[in-house]
């Protein structure tokens, strides 16, 4: 009987190590490269477009966001501060299923809005945002990460603005319909 005990312990301590490697964790660092990084420092990364205060790289195909979940397309923003925002395409419907799954199990819950069409799951955690769009017509999928220490004074205004609604209760938009929910998960 002890025996039993020790080993459904060891067995639960593990699972509980191996789930949390496995979670999304954007402080430092975001698909292994670490905010502010500088693009000039980055290899295989293809200026695509720039502003007067940002510029905008596509990542190289092989990028991956977690173990398991490559991009389909990633494109890095950078500011005078460097790496500030990855947006983050995977290749398949399981890897944003995946990747929410372990942002969730680092952040917790998201905060749930709709814009018209899109459906915007957001979590704020200090200076990371996490952002995922789904356009509940198309079925079409973002998923942004930012780090509002690195944005621009210009942009600071909306990361701003996106945490004032991080608490509070969210009406649905006027041109919204209610959508069914899971309110439990087991």
């Amino acid at each position: 009987m002890f025996m039993h005990r020790v080993l459904l312990s060891t067995l639960a301590l593990t699972l509980l190590l191996v789930g949390s490697a496995l979670a999304l964790d954007c402080t430092g660092s975001v698909c292994g490269i670490p905010w502010g990084t500088q693009p000039t420092e980055l290899k295989g990364f293809t200026r695509i477009a720039t502003t007067p205060l940002l510029e905008f790289h596509k990542a190289p195909l092989n990028l991956e966001l977690v173990q398991g979940v490559r991009a389909s397309e990633a494109v890095f923003g950078f500011s005078e501060k460097g790496l500030y925002a990855v947006f983050f395409h995977p290749e398949t419907t399981e890897g944003y299923n995946t990747a929410m799954d372990q942002i969730m199990a680092n952040y917790g819950n998201p905060v749930i809005k709709l814009e018209g069409d899109n459906k915007v799951y957001l979590w704020i955690d200090g200076n990371i945002k996490i952002k995922i769009k789904r356009n509940t017509t198309s079925g079409e999928r973002k998923l942004g990460f930012y780090n509002t220490a690195m944005v621009p004074e210009a942009r600071r205004q909306y990361f701003e603005e996106l945490a004032d609604t991080r608490s509070g209760f969210f009406p649905a938009a006027k041109s919204g319909r209610p959508e069914k929910s899971t309110i439990l998960k087991f």
